[in-house]
């Protein structure tokens, strides 16, 4: 039986990120976003992370894990390498300051490797 998971450790957390996923998905065609699913990495290895964005197989996605977690630049920001204009502001989401985390997203929506990627996507449609 799994643990209680908590409002403030877990809930709340859990929240800010599914919003900030969110808000990138609304605003990144073929981006696919899921909440508690179950990922199948092999026969013995299912995991349920609480959240889970790739990009639709329809526009070209293949879903990969990665050896390492990305790096926090020196701005504390963390950059996808896969998602071109999801970044995160690690210390505003740790302190639950959800305007400046959707800013620096914002920011990063009208960067020029989102919107280069945006068309890419689409393409894989055709």
């Amino acid at each position: 039986m799994a643990l209680p998971l908590k409002f403030e450790p877990h809930a709340e957390p859990h929240r800010d990120l599914m919003i900030w996923l969110g808000t990138y998905k609304v605003y990144t065609f073929g981006v696919r976003l899921g909440d508690n699913p179950t990922v199948r990495l092999d026969l013995d290895n299912q995991p349920q992370p609480d959240a889970v964005l790739l990009i639709d197989q329809a526009c070209g996605g293949q879903s990969a894990i990665g050896q390492d977690l990305l790096p926090v630049k020196a701005d504390g920001v963390i950059r996808s390498l896969v998602f071109p204009g999801l970044w995160l502001d690690v210390n505003a989401m740790l302190n639950h300051q959800m305007p400046q985390v959707l800013a620096r997203l914002q920011a990063s929506l009208e960067s020029e490797p989102q919107r280069a990627v945006v068309p890419q996507l689409a393409q894989g449609l055709a």
